[in-house]
């Protein structure tokens, strides 16, 4: 798990060492880790890391949005403006033809 949320980290351009934001991110990580053992069922064949990936990459994408300290209301329009974004930055187009084809 470690790797992964430096990883993350690394991709999102925070890779100065913070071993408190590290911890925050490996906490949010492990709390998702948890809520997932309540639904997991192992006769299904899937393992626990397969199932449990979605959910810790939300955690992840969460504690980046609190970081960013937007006013956001939900994680799913935090996803979709950081999509927008994306659009953007590689598109070339204006704000308002990228918002438009979104």
């Amino acid at each position: 798990m470690n790797d992964g949320i430096s990883s993350f980290l690394l991709r999102e351009d925070l890779d100065r060492y913070d071993p408190e934001r590290f911890l925050d991110y490996k906490q949010s990580c492990v709390l998702a880790m948890l809520e997932c053992l309540d639904h997991y069922a192992p006769s299904k064949d899937a393992e626990f890391a397969t199932y449990a990936h979605h959910p810790i990459g939300n955690a992840l994408l969460r504690c980046r949005m609190m970081e960013e300290g937007g006013s956001f209301s939900s994680l799913g329009e935090y996803k979709m403006v950081r999509g927008i974004a994306w659009l953007y930055n590689e598109s070339g187009k204006s704000g308002s033809e990228v918002i438009a084809d979104c």
